[in-house]
């Protein structure tokens, strides 16, 4: 799903939003939401150490009564799995309202339902409700390029299938972005603190996955957008996504801390990069790959390092 947040003065309307996925901090000096990952909607920011991988989620009905790859309607409950099979959990030491991948099956597991009125959380909630379905349904199916918002969905009292037993709050939130006025995060956390404002998620296909990365000899299977990926004395990088598309490139081009656009090929395509420390892609628009070339020595420091080169321009 496809993020929609908040603006500010200084951020215009396109700069924030993007595919929410999980911030790993990396942080090691004291902060409120400690270390430990957390739901996140990009842009990170220049200023924000740590590293922010997209996700892709699947809509599993926890009671186990649908399919996999049934219609989902508006206000069916369900957890978002992905492809790690986690889910998204408020049970958070130290914080409260966030939300952060866990195991299914964890107390604090967060239900979610679609919702196209949000406006009675609110009170003024003016422009937070959707136009009624063509249709006539009450409870239309969620089709790929809906704007919804997602709402907490408790489990009934007593409901088995819950892990903390039906038990847990009783309130439903809206989702929100939110983040406190010293965060460096650009965009900001996902989280159900009502001082947030309202997440307006737009339904999406999934971009396609890197299936392997190879760095010289080295072959690495199931990498996530965003991941570093280690290795030593090689010369090129190519990547190869579950689309089929492939893209290269020679890292000698490359210097540590540089970025680069690499264009993906299809029918028997290529990718390489080349660099010494860690290789990351970032990210796949419009049929290229942005990949990153790091030093180990800028890794390890990046827990105190808040600072970091914006990448070039998309190309046309």
């Amino acid at each position: 799903s496809r993020a929609r947040g908040s603006t500010t003065a200084s951020v215009t309307s396109a700069d924030v939003g993007g595919y929410v996925g999980v911030y790993h901090k990396g942080r090691k000096r004291r902060a409120r939401t400690g270390q430990q990952p957390l739901a996140c909607v990009p842009p990170l920011g220049d200023d924000a150490p740590g590293v922010f991988v997209e996700a892709a989620f699947r809509c599993v009905d926890p009671r186990g009564l649908k399919k996999e790859g049934a219609p989902v309607r508006v206000g069916d409950a369900f957890v978002l799995v992905d492809r790690d099979s986690h889910v998204w959990n408020t049970n958070i030491a130290g914080v409260r309202g966030y939300l952060a991948p866990r195991l299914r099956g964890e107390r604090g597991e967060t239900r979610v339902k679609f919702a196209d009125d949000v406006s009675a959380f609110w009170r003024n909630g003016d422009g937070l409700g959707a136009p009624s379905p063509t249709s006539g349904s009450t409870t239309p199916h969620v089709r790929y390029g809906d704007a919804l918002w997602l709402v907490t969905c408790p489990a009934s009292r007593g409901d088995p299938t819950d892990p903390g037993g039906g038990r847990g709050r009783s309130k439903e939130h809206v989702l929100t972005n939110f983040k406190m006025p010293t965060s460096s995060l650009i965009g900001g956390y996902v989280t159900i603190d009502p001082r947030g404002y309202p997440l307006q998620f737009t339904v999406e296909r999934p971009p396609p996955e890197l299936d392997v990365v190879e760095v010289g000899r080295e072959r690495h299977h199931r990498v996530a957008w965003g991941e570093a990926v280690a290795f030593e004395n090689a010369a090129t990088v190519r990547l190869t996504l579950s689309s089929g598309a492939e893209a290269s490139c020679d890292l000698s081009t490359m210097t540590p801390g540089s970025r680069k656009w690499l264009r993906l090929d299809a029918g028997r395509r290529r990718a390489s990069s080349s660099s010494s420390p860690l290789v990351a892609p970032i990210a796949a628009p419009h049929g290229h790959v942005l990949l990153e070339l790091r030093s180990a020595r800028s890794e390890r420091a990046a827990a105190f390092d808040d600072g970091d080169d914006a990448p070039p321009p998309p190309p046309p």
